[in-house]
């Protein structure tokens, strides 16, 4: 029997890790759906046995607890639609100069850096971006709202976005000043779902559908920080070139 051939070995490889995530998935959305799930099943179980008593007093508020869950279980559901939708239809690249991704992020995101007194910095050595155009918008979005959403209170926001290119890769990174993130959570903030802080704002999705947009393009992404309260870096890289993801996962050429 023949040895598996470099490419049958990356294939090989490519479907036990997507084997992998999607075991992390299932576990990730079936345990989170759980506790929204478990407070209105609670709730409406309180609300059956005080008016089978007779007492209402405390109705409105019980209630409000089940609506309120219910608000976040449809969050949920609606972000696991969203990104169970990135990875189907068309996936198309197309050269994108620099200079437009620079001038749509300045006009999108310029007066909410404004209105907080931040400022958003953008540089880098590389001219152009071959990828999908709205993934990688929608890439550079989410990482923006991140750092947006968890800045500190106490200075001045300061976002640094950079593309270079080097060696036929283009490595992108996004660096803030804002809240930090504790050294046991940087391998776990691209989960579905998770959340730095519980209570932080978000549906705890936006970081995923960046990495499977960068994994979508055949790159790879992680996430740096010194700790709470000294900002996060998240770099990226992926190929420079054109890459066609459906013909590769076919073994085309």
């Amino acid at each position: 029997m023949n040895a598996p051939s470099t490419r049958e070995e990356e294939l090989l490889r490519q479907v036990a890790e997507a084997r992998g995530e999607l075991d992390s998935f299932t576990y990730s959305v079936s345990h989170d759906l759980k506790s929204p799930l478990h407070t209105i099943m609670g709730f409406v179980d309180l609300v059956l046995e005080d008016l089978a008593a007779g007492r209402t007093q405390t109705l409105v508020e019980d209630l409000n607890r089940v609506r309120e869950a219910s608000h976040a279980l449809q969050g949920q559901l609606e972000a696991v639609l969203e990104f169970s939708r990135l990875g189907r239809g068309a996936h198309v690249q197309v050269e994108v100069p620099v200079g437009d991704i620079w001038d749509n992020l300045r006009r999108r995101w310029d007066p909410a850096f404004n209105r907080v007194g931040g400022r958003l910095e953008l540089g880098g050595s590389a001219t152009g971006v071959y990828a999908d155009a709205v993934k990688f918008y929608a890439l550079l979005d989410h990482l923006l709202d991140n750092s947006l959403s968890f800045r500190r209170a106490d200075r001045p926001l300061l976002v640094q976005v950079r593309l270079d290119e080097e060696a036929g890769l283009l490595k992108g990174l996004v660096r803030d000043n804002g809240c930090g993130v504790p050294s046991e959570q940087l391998q776990r903030i691209f989960e579905l779902f998770r959340k730095v802080e519980q209570d932080s704002p978000g549906r705890g999705i936006g970081l995923t559908l960046v990495k499977k947009i960068v994994v979508l393009h055949g790159g790879q992404i992680a996430a740096k920080s010194e700790g709470v309260g000294k900002g996060t870096s998240i770099e990226f890289v992926m190929p420079r070139g054109k890459r066609d993801p459906v013909n590769e996962a076919h073994g085309q050429t």
